[in-house]
C-alpha cells in the first residue's frame, strides 16, 4: 500500500499492454529513437524492459541524442541513467515544449531528500546540474527564484542583515535557476555589494 500523496501514487504504472509502441517493427522504432532528446530515451527505456534492452543496445543512437553527455568518459558506458543527461528538450524545441519537459522533469525528480534535492533543472536553459550546484549569494540554497522577482530582490536586499536564515525563508521556489541564466537574467544583481 503506498502512501498518500507519495511519488508511487502520483506517477501512474504503465501496463506493457498498452504500449502500442511496441507493436510496431524495430526498425520504425529505432527510427524514432534517432528523434529523441537523451531526457525522452532515459524515460521510454524506463516504460518496458523491451525498450530498455533496445535503446540501450544501440549506443550510437544515445551518443548522437540532444542533451546527452557521457557522465565518466574515462568509463565504459554501461546503461543510460539520470548522470547522462545535460538538457532536457531536443534542439529546436519552441519555448511550450521546453516548458513541458521542464515540468515533467520537475514532476519526476523534484523529490527532496534528506541531503536537499539529488537534481535541478535550469526554468530557462533546460540544462541539468546535480543540486549542489545551484549556489546563490554564499548560501547552498537549491532554488533561488521566487515567483515574484521582487520577492527575491527584496530578500537579496536584506542579504546583509543578522536575520539571514529568515532572506532563505522568503525565497518561496517554484524554479531553478542555473548560474548563467541568474546573471543573464539579474544582470546587475551579482554586482551590488
Amino acid at each position: 500500500m503506498t502512501p498518500k500523496g507519495s511519488l508511487e501514487e502520483t506517477i501512474p504504472t504503465i501496463q506493457p499492454s498498452s504500449l502500442q509502441f511496441l507493436t510496431l517493427p524495430t526498425e520504425i522504432r529505432l527510427e524514432v529513437f534517432t528523434h529523441c532528446s537523451a531526457f525522452t530515451l532515459l524515460h521510454l527505456s524506463h516504460s518496458s524492459s523491451q525498450l530498455y534492452y533496445e535503446i540501450n543496445k544501440h549506443a550510437s543512437i544515445i551518443n548522437r541524442s540532444y542533451g546527452y553527455c557521457h557522465s565518466d568518459p574515462t568509463k565504459h558506458r554501461n546503461k543510460l541513467n539520470i548522470n547522462d543527461i545535460a538538457r532536457l528538450e531536443t534542439a529546436g524545441s519552441s519555448e511550450e515544449q521546453s516548458l513541458k519537459e521542464w515540468q515533467l522533469f520537475r514532476r519526476l525528480y523534484y523529490v527532496p531528500n534528506a541531503n536537499g534535492l539529488d537534481w535541478a533543472a535550469c526554468r530557462f536553459c533546460c540544462r541539468l546540474f546535480p543540486a549542489q550546484n545551484f549556489i546563490f549569494l554564499g548560501l547552498d540554497v537549491y532554488t533561488v527564484i521566487a515567483p515574484c522577482y521582487r520577492k527575491l530582490l527584496e530578500a537579496y536586499m536584506r542579504w546583509n542583515t543578522p536575520d539571514r536564515f529568515a532572506v532563505e525563508e522568503t525565497l518561496e521556489v517554484v524554479e531553478f535557476l542555473c548560474d548563467s541564466c541568474l546573471y543573464e537574467e539579474f544582470p546587475g544583481l551579482m554586482a551590488v555589494e
